[in-house]
């Protein structure tokens, strides 16, 4: 078991990797090879895509939410890099 720091350290680390990990989902290469000026952005705008997002995390983000990563302080931080829904229960 890790240190409560290092516990806390690899906690803060840990939306920015999944964030990392989610971004790749959509390559910006595809539609400047198609010649959609702005499609990236517009893609990964969508809603549709981002509800995907977070549909597509569900298990990892229970998990981590079950594990006490993802927590009532943190949750925020998840929630405004859209991993996670709003409307997602928090374990206590």
């Amino acid at each position: 078991m890790l240190p409560a720091d290092e516990r806390a350290a690899a906690a803060d680390f840990a939306p920015h990797a999944v964030a990392l990990v989610a971004a790749r989902t959509v390559d910006p290469d595809v539609y400047d090879t198609l010649g959609l000026a702005g499609g990236y952005e517009a893609a990964t705008a969508n809603p549709h895509h981002q509800a995907r997002i977070v549909d597509g995390l569900a298990k990892l983000t229970t998990f981590l939410t079950e594990l006490g990563v993802i927590d009532a302080d943190r949750r925020p931080q998840w929630e405004a890099l859209g991993l996670v829904g709003s409307a997602d229960p928090v374990a206590a």
